[in-house]
């Protein structure tokens, strides 16, 4: 078999994949990759050697790091983070795994000191919205909400969030907000599921309004199957008409008796349900950024904390990170996280399990970070530039573990962290998240 495709010249990135329906296995033999006359070889991994002289350099600017233990917030290693971090308005907390527990527990821990420290006040998850905002209702004790922070979770879809690391950092924030003056407030800004925003909008709108909706959800749940069954589902003419003018009709559909607040709110949960019409996953950063921006809109006064994938929180390839670098300039800083090797928690054809964090390989970022005997430690990237010994990386990039969801698989991907984030904190071990029992 053989496929020519003519790619515009202005695209940035190329995906293709197979879609294998039904049971059983398939083999690949012989597959070739070709540009314009040339075959395509993956990059290997990088033969790259840290010198005498970078190393020294990479540990005088290191700074160490005591624990992940998110209760030990005395130390001297948070303060001289914190100098680091200095007061961007936007704090983007990365994650190299889905499930690794250190990294969920320093987090906690830089939120902890950030909220204490810092005076921030909004976090905001990658989580779907507005289902993360019933978490938000437990913290700040509406009675409908009670019950535990896993219960709250659990409303979150995701696997990633629910376990005993996130549940002890929600615990920690609603013992925060017993009586505070200016409690904290929990957010997501994801778009994957639309129950919550029907739900939220069923609830908001006249109810004149409730059969137009109704009608809006049964074809949502419609195209949902039909999205089920192929990825490459696109709306037709008809159904592009039909959205269109039902959703039209609800945004100005008499909202009587409702708060500029609110109003703002309910628009922008009509605009989640375009995103979600609209989802793809070249497009899904893009949305997850804009409704990012909508939160920040509503407060300007307010600076936030984001807890994402390293890959969204990124400030290049048209990622989450980069829109809002763009819009805010120093203002958005993140902070990417590597890991050499442990265990994490990720999701196979077998279900959630435990699986091997191989140990990064010869050359990668993270088997040069090993290297400087330093367990834990946090290092500000935007010192690394040509005068300095380690102006090779600017140039030539390293291999970078992504690992998301599902088993690692590294690879040795070339990739310049320079260009992605501001701070990278490196962990040498970890051990799996911990799930709840739910």
């Amino acid at each position: 078999v053989r496929l020519e495709l003519a790619i515009p010249a202005e695209s940035q990135q190329i995906f293709f994949g197979f879609i294998f329906s039904g049971k059983g296995q398939a083999w690949f033999d012989d597959f070739e990759i070709w540009i314009d006359g040339k075959q395509y070889e993956e990059t290997p991994v990088s033969n790259y050697e840290l010198s005498p002289t970078a190393r020294q350099w990479l540990l005088d600017h290191l700074i160490p790091l005591d624990t992940c233990a998110p209760e030990e917030r005395e130390g001297d290693d948070l303060r001289t983070l914190g100098q680091r971090i200095g007061d961007a308005r936007v704090i983007a907390l990365g994650e190299v795994t889905h499930g690794s527990r250190a990294i969920f527990q320093m987090k906690d821990r830089i939120i902890r000191y950030l909220i204490e420290s810092k005076f921030l006040r909004r976090f905001a998850i990658e989580g779907n919205w507005p289902e993360a905002e019933t978490v938000n209702d437990h913290l700040r004790f509406n009675p409908e909400y009670d019950g535990t922070a896993g219960d709250q979770l659990k409303n979150m879809y995701f696997w990633t969030w629910q376990t005993e690391e996130v549940a002890a950092m929600v615990d920690w924030m609603r013992s925060y907000n017993q009586g505070a003056a200016d409690p904290l407030f929990f957010s997501g800004f994801d778009l994957q599921y639309t129950t919550g925003v029907l739900n939220a909008l069923r609830q908001a709108l006249p109810a004149k309004q409730h059969p137009l909706l109704t009608t809006v959800a049964e074809e949502i749940a419609y195209l949902r199957e039909q999205r089920s069954q192929s990825s490459t589902v696109t709306l037709s003419p008809a159904q592009q008409r039909f959205f269109t003018q039902s959703l039209e009709a609800l945004r100005y559909g008499g909202w009587e008796n409702r708060s500029p607040r609110a109003m703002a709110r309910n628009h922008h949960y009509l605009r989640i349900l375009e995103q979600w019409l609209e989802f793809a996953p070249i497009s899904r950063d893009r949305f997850m950024a804009e409704n990012m921006q909508w939160l920040l809109d509503q407060e300007p006064e307010q600076r936030y904390i984001i807890w994402a994938h390293n890959e969204h929180l990124r400030q290049n390839d048209n990622r989450m990170g980069q829109f809002l670098h763009e819009s805010l300039g120093e203002d958005y800083l993140s902070i990417g996280f590597a890991l050499y090797e442990g265990e994490h928690t990720a999701k196979s054809s077998g279900g959630l399990n435990t699986f091997p964090l191989n140990k990064a390989p010869a050359g990668s970022y993270e088997a040069i970070f090993n290297q400087l005997d330093t367990p834990i430690f946090a290092l500000d990237l935007r010192e690394i530039t040509t005068d300095t010994p380690l102006a090779d990386w600017l140039d030539q990039g390293l291999g970078w573990r992504s690992t998301g969801a599902g088993p690692d698989g590294y690879n040795g991907r070339k990739t310049n962290i320079t260009e992605q984030f501001d701070l990278v904190i490196f962990i040498r071990e970890t051990e799996a998240s911990r799930l709840l029992d739910f």
